[in-house]
């Protein structure tokens, strides 16, 4: 009996010797956080420890689309301008390792195009939700670097109005009914990174490529979605 208690206060001894550095330094080791986001807990997350994260705002203070049209009913493709209107948006990315990002985001665009003719217009502006589904490729990791990506999307039809302008008055209907509810397509683009500690600065360049037919009622030829849009994100 005596000798397990002199073993058991030579361990308390032992212990209360060990010092602090180096127990810190060993949780430190066993959980090592990376990035804002990154946990630990990979059963209930599904990221695995040391990942990095990030998401924040983007938006865009140019975006413009256009029709490509096919069709041997109503006005010539040529006469369909570019519309300008506002897309912004939430994005989160997860570093897949290296320089390769998987990115995803939750993204409000119009889409649409005009007709101009004397001194009337009409535009078509179509509102929607859009889901891409982007690979990042980020070449060098020091605090600036060119940013490569591309992939798909889909997106759901919010709303679609018709705006009539003749003379400075302008007029709008709903035309929602003429348009199919989804559309899907690619995206491209190009940019850079800026980084600063933690903060992430964004300028990218990009192109939709839309590739459903989103007019409802056409018998013949088609319409689809084209865009280009220069985006200015913050990241975290």
């Amino acid at each position: 009996m005596k000798r397990l208690v002199t073993i058991v206060l030579a361990s308390l001894l032992i212990a209360a010797h060990i010092p602090a550095e180096a127990t810190a330094g060993a949780v430190f080791e066993d959980t090592e956080v990376t990035g804002q986001a990154s946990t630990t807990n990979e059963e209930l997350t599904g990221f695995r420890v040391g990942r990095k994260t990030t998401g924040s705002t983007i938006v865009a203070p140019y975006s413009g689309s256009s029709f490509d049209v096919s069709t041997p009913e109503g006005p010539p493709p040529d006469d369909f301008q570019d519309l300008t209107g506002p897309a912004f948006g939430v994005f989160f990315a997860y570093n897949l390792g290296g320089p390769v990002w998987l990115q995803t985001e939750l993204f409000y665009s119009r889409r649409g195009s005009r007709i101009e003719e004397a001194e009337a217009e009409y535009a078509y502006k179509l509102d929607y939700l859009e889901v891409p589904l982007l690979l990042r490729l980020v070449p060098l990791k020091g605090a600036v670097s060119p940013v490569l990506l591309g992939g798909p999307y889909g997106s759901l039809l919010l709303k679609a109005r018709g705006v009539a302008t003749i003379e400075g008055r302008s007029e709008a209907e709903d035309i929602k009914e003429l348009f199919k509810s989804a559309d899907y397509g690619l995206k491209l683009g190009a940019g850079m990174q800026f980084r600063a500690g933690r903060l992430l600065l964004l300028v990218e360049g990009r192109y939709t490529h839309g590739l459903a037919d989103i007019a409802k009622e056409l018998e013949e030829g088609s319409v689809r979605n084209r865009g280009l849009a220069l985006l200015l994100g913050v990241g975290f």
